[in-house]
């Protein structure tokens, strides 16, 4: 699938399947072309819109999104296309529960929550996976 395919699909919520690979390509193709302010708050709006359409807006996590979105952003280089983008960076592909630890350190993946995202006990909520409903 083309990045014009896969954004139109996430864009009208009717990308299926949409796991974690697809959340990471997806916001890649966002933040390539758009400054990180401008394209974080796209992807968020986009994001909660596909939840909602999919009939679970509870499992938007914006804290867990906006360190998905500064770690891409902060690997992403010139001209570089996703699939070199994602050979080089395999370890953002994988979901684990929590995002990689990134080359600043954890207050930087913490920068636009202001805390620390995860639960009182420690742990990090799952990424979220949406089905769409027809």
């Amino acid at each position: 699938m083309t990045d014009a395919e896969l954004l139109a699909r996430f864009e009208d919520c009717t990308l299926e399947p949409f796991h974690h690979l697809e959340h990471v390509r997806v916001a890649w193709i966002i933040l390539r072309g758009r400054p990180l302010p401008e394209a974080s708050a796209h992807f968020i709006a986009s994001l909660q819109r596909f939840a909602a359409a999919a009939g679970a807006p509870q499992k938007y996590d914006e804290a867990l999104t906006r360190r998905y979105l500064d770690l891409i952003h902060g690997r992403m280089q010139p001209a570089q296309q996703w699939e070199e983008f994602a050979a080089a960076n395999a370890d953002l592909l994988v979901w684990k529960g929590a995002p990689p630890s990134s080359a600043a350190g954890p207050a930087a993946s913490r920068r636009h929550a202001g805390e620390d995202a995860c639960d009182p006990a420690g742990e990090t909520p799952a990424l979220p996976t949406y089905e769409v409903l027809r």
